[in-house]
């Protein structure tokens, strides 16, 4: 049930095969295949607001450097509305996106702002 007038392009089924399901909600980078349940809405936080009269929740991604956790991520509802995102990195990642000239800190200022600590 989307639009039908959205672009389409057709993938291999494999493409899914360990693809997230988001139905709580999150972040997806990039391009990615998600499952999605009939009804559900998707869509960018501005066209969400736009749809549903409300503005875009405030997302607070605290990243934290600690190797014995890299890769996870916890996710909640905070008091405001909006979502705080902890993602645990490793060191090496941290120490990138602390360099303002690495890839890593060039795509998190691209996608919203990084915060400095």
């Amino acid at each position: 049930m989307g639009d039908p007038a959205m672009p389409t392009r057709a993938v291999d089924v494999q493409a899914f095969a360990g693809a997230r399901r988001m139905h709580g909600g999150g972040i997806v980078g990039d391009e990615v295949p998600i499952i999605a349940k009939r009804g559900e809405v998707v869509g960018w936080p501005g066209q969400l607001a736009e749809a549903y009269g409300s503005k875009a929740p405030q997302v607070t991604v605290n990243m934290i450097e600690d190797s014995s956790r890299a890769g996870q991520t916890q996710q909640k509802n905070n008091d405001n509305g909006g979502i705080d995102l902890t993602m645990f990195v490793d060191s090496i990642t941290a120490k990138n996106i602390g360099n303002p000239g690495s890839a890593s800190s060039r795509v998190l200022n691209q996608r919203g702002r990084l915060a400095a600590r």
